[in-house]
């Protein structure tokens, strides 16, 4: 994995993958893609559909079962009033004086389309950033990790030359405890590095 990100040759081709299945995956990029779709309907609804007339049909019939009490007796020069009748309605109507509220929305429905493309290069370049942003997160932790390993080893080798020269009387006992504090500073480095990688 470090090798792939490491080396500036793969590194591009591992990003531009990463990139491409972030892009494939995110829920963002779906949800606008969606309502771009919408926004498209609308805006061809509000384009074409200028003459698009309404009809609607209305029925009822009325039955009366009971009539009685006081008044339901109809006096004599009226005529008698019929237990059951019905209605039937028809609507036809054609949206000639709309003009104005269509193009109204045509337009909003274009500036939602706008707003939502804008929206989604967003998203693309934030994707692509933060993307970017990991792989070299991880690079540096890695390069962390390498320098703190090099950092113990020479701080190892510093205390065995130390210890060497303490026992043959080369060097102060301080000098001795200043390699085992380096020793142990490069050895706890070393953890933070791997800790921090994980």
């Amino acid at each position: 994995f470090f090798n792939l990100i490491d080396n500036p040759d793969t590194q591009e081709k591992f990003i531009d993958f990463l990139v491409q299945e972030a892009l494939i995956n995110s829920p963002e990029l779906k949800n606008i893609g969606f309502n771009l779709n919408a926004v498209e309907r609308n805006y061809k609804l509000n384009n074409w559909g200028r003459l698009v007339p309404t009809l609607g049909v209305q029925g009822q019939y009325n039955f009366d079962f009971i009539r009685s009490g006081k008044g339901t007796n109809v006096i004599a020069p009226f005529p008698q009033i019929p237990d059951q009748n019905y209605n039937l309605g028809l609507q036809l109507s054609l949206p000639i004086f709309q003009k104005n509220q269509r193009n109204i929305n045509k337009q909003t429905a274009q500036i939602s389309k706008d707003q939502l493309t804008i929206q989604k290069k967003d998203i693309v370049l934030n994707i692509e950033k933060n993307i970017n942003d990991i792989c070299l997160e991880v690079v540096n932790q890695f390069t962390k990790i390498e320098i703190s390993k090099v950092s113990e080893k020479a701080a190892k080798e510093s205390l065995e030359l130390t210890q060497t020269s303490y026992e043959n009387g080369a060097v102060p006992v301080i000098q001795l405890i200043d390699a085992q504090n380096n020793y142990l500073q490069s050895q706890l480095a070393s953890e933070t590095a791997n800790y921090s990688f994980l």
